[in-house]
């Protein structure tokens, strides 16, 4: 008797083979979602470096200011810095920086949970790009800290025509009023002696 030659699998390698692609579907499946994980992490720790140095860099800013005077009122100079909870706008000394004017106008504006920076330092006063300093998952606005007659510290939505700068600029979560809320950044401006 001659032994049949088989051809073709049987269905038990089928099966085998079945098994081992659908194993190998699964590990790529769960190395792709690892790596999305992965990037995913590593995007939102790129965005909180890029923040920090964004918030440090605006501080750096605030603590730049230039004694610009706008006008004068009983004798009085008013200083060229201004604010609303969603804008801060000022001349700021650049003094490191030797290609660039010594003073530029910068405004700095919220918009959309993003702190955006333009300056201002051609002579013809054409304004620069603006780039984003950072940006924030949450509505956010400026105030601007005050220190009363009693000594304590009172913020403003708004700061403009003193003679004084701020004694605080924070950025803080836009929440209802008197809701408690922790500042993402607390600044003190200051003149610049420099100039």
């Amino acid at each position: 008797m001659r032994k049949k030659q088989q051809r073709g699998l049987t269905l038990l390698e089928t099966l085998v083979a079945l098994v081992i692609l659908a194993g190998a579907f699964t590990a790529a499946l769960a190395m792709t979602r690892t790596a999305d994980r992965l990037n995913a992490a590593a995007q939102r720790r790129q965005t909180l470096v890029d923040n920090a140095y964004g918030l440090s860099r605006l501080r750096s800013l605030f603590e730049e200011v230039a004694p610009v005077v706008r006008a004068a009122r009983n004798g009085v100079p008013i200083l060229d810095f201004s604010g609303t909870a969603t804008e801060v706008s000022f001349f700021s000394a650049h003094l490191a920086a030797a290609e660039r004017a010594p003073i530029e106008r910068t405004t700095v504006r919220i918009a959309d949970g993003a702190i955006t920076i333009s300056r201002d330092h051609t002579p013809l006063g054409d304004p620069s790009a603006s780039r984003a300093l950072a940006i924030l998952d949450r509505a956010i606005r400026f105030q601007f800290g005050e220190i009363g007659a009693d000594g304590t510290l009172v913020f403003k939505d708004e700061w403009g025509d003193r003679p004084d700068l701020p004694a605080l600029i924070m950025i803080a979560p836009a929440t209802a009023p008197g809701a408690p809320q922790s500042p993402i950044l607390a600044a003190t401006p200051r003149l610049s002696p420099e100039f």
